[in-house]
This record gives structure tokens, sequence and C-alpha cells, in this order.
């Protein structure tokens, strides 16, 4: 059974990884400063400031699973920025931390840069834990069956595209750790959407999945994560190639698990884990995204 190679994966391996690597970040001000990264900025001048404390007031998108007594709520970050034409959006998977401030940062980073952001959430009714037993409680369903990510983001995806400010041409989705894993999955699923992407997410998932792989993906990997082995990229990729994918993995020298996550290497140094934060692959990783949404 899938879920089983998964579990078993993530027990032995990704859970003290999780500890540590997918932190949860308590503060937006450690997120890189846009300022400093390469690219253009969209429906942006040179002369205008963006920073990552720019505070962006989220509008709410929810829905309801009365059956499981849960409400999913998503955060639409609408950019200040004022423009005549409708704004590309990026739906944003957390960590299995589940919605918490690094994703919300993320959030807001971006829509300070002009893109519409839509920071989701997965567990329901805002669940969080900031313990690994209970990350894995709320993420074990989703390993179980690969489906439930996709038909929850499917839910965000159809409500979103309602907002007649959202450009339904210029969607995209990323998602973090556990985020990344969800987001390749709706690949999987045969999604179309601009494009896709996972930062250092896990690779295994849904992989029978006879769809094809109709967006583009974007993989951004530590070559030094000792949490993704060799193997599974080289299955990964002959799955994605199998399926037409229009894949694009980019492994960073040097760079470990939770490398765009500026608390992993404290936390990684706290609980002696072969994590870290690496500002070359998350600046580079993070200016890949922005051409990729060009």
């Amino acid at each position: 059974m899938i879920f089983a190679k998964i579990l078993s994966y993530f027990i032995v391996t990704i859970t003290l990884i999780l500890i540590s690597g997918c932190t949860n970040i308590k503060s937006q001000k450690s997120i890189s400063d846009p300022n400093i990264l390469d690219g253009e900025k969209p429906n942006m001048t040179q002369n205008e400031t963006v920073t990552t404390a720019t505070t962006i007031k989220p509008e709410l998108i929810n829905f309801a699973d009365n059956k499981a007594g849960k409400v999913f709520e998503g955060e639409l970050y609408i950019p200040k920025i004022k423009q005549a034409a409708k704004y590309p959006l990026i739906i944003i998977v957390h960590e299995w931390w589940g919605k918490n401030n690094y994703v919300q940062g993320r959030g807001q980073q971006l829509a300070s840069m002009g893109y519409a952001t839509l920071v989701v959430d997965l567990y329901g009714n805002n669940a969080e834990s900031d313990n690994p037993t209970g990350a894995m409680a709320l993420a074990k369903p989703f390993y179980e069956d690969p489906s439930k990510s996709t038909q929850l983001l499917e839910k965000y995806y159809q409500l979103v595209i309602k907002d007649n400010r959202i450009d339904k041409n210029q969607i995209s989705a990323i998602g973090y750790c556990f985020g990344g894993t969800q987001v390749l999955n709706w690949a999987r699923s045969g999604k179309s959407i601009k494009l896709m992407a996972s930062f250092h997410g896990g690779l295994q998932g849904d992989s029978k999945n006879s769809h094809l792989i109709r967006t583009p993906i974007y993989v951004f990997n530590g070559e030094a994560d000792q949490m993704v082995k060799n193997e599974d990229i080289e299955e990964f990729k002959k799955e994605f190639s199998a399926k037409k994918a229009n894949l694009k993995f980019i492994n960073y020298p040097g760079a470990l698990h939770a490398f765009s996550n500026p608390q992993a290497t404290e936390v990684g140094k706290k609980f002696n884990l072969p994590v870290a934060y690496n500002a070359a692959a998350d600046k580079g990783s993070f200016n890949e995204l922005l051409k990729a949404l060009r």
C-alpha cells in the first residue's frame, strides 16, 4: 500500500526532520526581503519600496465539511498595488504544522510584490500543531488518501476563481515541505494551471495516478537533503517523464532539508539534525519562482 511506504518513510526519517526542518516561524521578518532578490517585480516601478513588513489584511475564503465537522478557511491577500488588469494568483500550501505565520508571511511577501495569494488550510478549523506527534496526526490522512488534498485544493480553486479581481489564466500553486508534496499530488491528478512548485517537499505520493501532468512543474530541492534519497529523485523523474511533464528540477549544492526556512539552522542545532537555512538556495529558488511566474 502506498500509505505504508510513505508512513514508513516519514516515521523513520521525515518525522525528526520536520520537527525542526519545517519550523513554525513566528515572525515574518525573517523571510527573505524581496528587495534583495533578483528579478522583475510585477506592476512596480524601481522607485517603489517593498518589505515583508507591509501589512495586507487578508480576506477569508471558506467552505464547510459538515460531515467532518470542519470549516476550511483560506486567507486571500490582494496586493495594495492598484492596477487595471486582474491579479495573477498564487495558492500557497502550508507545512505539516498547519497554516501558521511562515506561510502567511510568504503570502504577504508575494502579495507585496503584486501577486494575489491564497494561503490555504488543508486541515480544517485552522488546526495547527507545535509538536511532531500532533503534526503527524494531522498529516496522516493525506498519506492514507493522497486524493484528499487534491479535492480540497480544487474546492479552494473553484471558490477563488469566482473573484473578478483574479486572472483565471494566471493561477499557480506552491507548497513547502508537506505542502510541496500536496501540490505535486494535485499535479498528478491532471490539474492544469500556470505552474506548480515544490520547495523541499517530499517526492513520494500518488504515483499510481495515470493522469498526464498538464501543469509545468518546478521542484526546488536541497542537494544535501538527507531526507530525499537519490533513488526517490530517480523514481520521481521517471514517473513525471512517463507522464509527459514539463519538469524543471533544481538541486541546490550544499542545501539541506528546509533550506528556505530561516529558523531551520537554529532548530537543527538544538535537535542535532541535518537541517539548515541556506540563503543562496532560498534566494535562488525564490528567484526561479519569480522568473517562472512572468
